[in-house]
């Protein structure tokens, strides 16, 4: 990942300001996972530097391109999502057979609360702005077509659907 100061001048060769490495590691793949609202020097990012297969959480300081591990990625974790205050939440993990299982992340404590079936149609997810109702829109079940549930906050657990 690079920083591009968009006031900086061009450079003559490339016509785009000078960029600046953010993730600077050989052969390591990143992923944006979550970009702060509330605060624009924050981000969330994914790297595959310890183990190729699976990608550890990172919080990066846009600013001074540190870098802090947040989440030793151990358990097969293919997501992360966070809620609209920059709190860590859920995780998705794919299985040995290949399934997507959604996570309530409890501390240290993974309690998986949602299972699709690797045919289907991914789901997506998402809070409402008071972080206390999750949305999940899926086709599991019965259904021909997609359609969007609700799941209370006490369902979620805890520290999860209040503040």
């Amino acid at each position: 990942m690079f920083a591009v100061d968009p006031n900086a001048s061009p450079l003559p060769a490339s016509q785009v300001p000078a960029s600046r490495n953010l993730t600077p590691r050989e052969d390591v793949t990143a992923q944006i996972m979550h970009v702060s609202q509330r605060d624009p020097n924050r981000m969330w990012v994914a790297l595959n530097d310890r183990d190729k297969a699976w990608h550890d959480l990172y919080q990066l300081d846009i600013a001074s391109g540190q870098l802090t591990l947040l989440y030793e990625n151990n358990d097969r974790i293919t997501g992360y999502e966070f809620d609209w205050d920059d709190n860590l939440r859920l995780l998705s993990r794919t299985d040995e057979q290949g399934n997507t299982v959604l996570l309530r992340k409890d501390g240290e404590t993974l309690t998986p609360i949602y299972r699709r079936l690797s045919p289907r149609v991914p789901p997506s997810w998402g809070w409402d702005a008071t972080n206390e109702a999750f949305y999940l829109d899926t086709n599991k079940g019965d259904l021909n077509l997609s359609h969007t549930v609700q799941d209370e906050p006490q369902h979620l657990g805890p520290g999860v659907g209040g503040k």
